[in-house]
C-alpha cells in the first residue's frame, strides 16, 4: 500500500498518510466492538443469555 501511495504522492507524502490508515482501522474496530455480540446473537451463533427474574417459589 505504501508503494502505491508513494507512486502518487511521493515517499514523504505516503509515509505521512499511512498513520491515518491505522487510526481509521482502529476506529472501525472500536465501533464494531459494540455491535459484535449483538450480531452474533442475531445470527444464532451465540446463545441468548436472558436471565429470568428470581421469584420466590414455596
Amino acid at each position: 500500500m505504501t508503494r502505491m501511495l508513494a507512486d502518487h504522492l511521493g515517499l514523504l507524502g505516503a509515509l505521512q498518510v499511512i498513520p491515518l490508515v491505522a487510526l481509521a482501522s482502529g476506529a472501525a474496530f472500536a465501533i464494531g466492538r459494540f455491535s459484535y455480540e449483538k450480531d452474533l446473537r442475531r445470527l444464532s451463533l451465540l446463545p441468548d443469555m436472558t436471565f429470568e427474574s428470581p421469584e420466590f417459589q414455596p
